[in-house]
């Protein structure tokens, strides 16, 4: 939220036109609870920045349509394995937090 209030606020009166980049910024980049990012978490895909459409990526320019439609087959079968992999890594950075803040207490 820090990053998003100082970015917004850099922006003066444009913010509105910003909103959307650093939205998506956020949801694109994974964070340190999950290991992952939000969108993959939602949908089970990692998002295709816009940055990689108009700067091909590896990954981006050897994907096919025959090749994507077998990943987001696969990636649907394995998409509660992540989320359980994800909220294990929750509670264990959680207790590493609490421990943390324990210490220091």
């Amino acid at each position: 939220m820090d990053n998003l209030r100082r970015r917004l606020h850099e922006l003066g009166g444009k913010w509105a036109d910003e909103l959307q980049l650093v939205l998506w910024s956020d949801r694109t980049t994974p964070k340190t609870a999950t290991g992952q990012t939000p969108f993959s978490l939602v949908f089970g895909v990692e998002a295709v920045i816009p940055s990689e459409v108009l700067v091909p990526t590896h990954r981006y320019e050897c994907m096919t349509w025959e090749l994507n439609s077998a990943e987001m087959i696969r990636n649907l079968n394995t998409i509660d394995e992540m989320r359980a992999s994800a909220k294990i890594r929750m509670a264990a950075y959680k207790q590493s937090v609490s421990r943390s803040y324990n210490k220091n207490v």
